[in-house]
């Protein structure tokens, strides 16, 4: 697994989530 990849689509998800809110 790309670590670098993991965190930039972790980092992607949680904005995702703070914009439904």
């Amino acid at each position: 697994m790309n670590c670098q990849y993991l965190t930039i689509r972790t980092i992607i998800w949680n904005l995702q989530i703070m914009s439904l809110h």
